[in-house]
Formats: structure tokens, C-alpha cells, sequence
């Protein structure tokens, strides 16, 4: 069960889209939306996004 979670609007692809973090007592799992546009981008060792502009 997660005790918590958060929500922010950062862009993207389009002018809101939204991340998402959920929190529990011993992990935390992120939900980028479309800031992850394929599974292979988790293989480079690099910070990725499309920015809206």
C-alpha cells in the first residue's frame, strides 16, 4: 500500500502532461507519461525528455 502521492505538470509532448510519484515505506515508483517515449531509453545512461517547447 503506498502512503503517498504526487503529481506535477512539467510538459512533455503536450502543454500538460503530468509525472506522477508513489510513495511507501521502502520504494517509490515514478509514472513519466510520455517522458518515457520507448523502454529501450532505460538502457543509456542518460536523463531524457521531450520538452513541449
Amino acid at each position: 500500500m503506498y502512503a503517498e502521492i504526487a503529481f506535477e505538470v512539467v510538459g512533455g509532448r503536450t502543454p500538460y502532461n503530468q509525472t506522477f510519484w508513489m510513495s511507501g515505506a521502502d520504494q517509490t515508483i515514478f509514472y513519466g507519461g510520455d517522458n518515457l517515449p520507448q523502454a529501450h531509453y532505460l538502457d543509456f545512461h542518460m536523463a531524457y525528455k521531450n520538452d513541449f517547447d
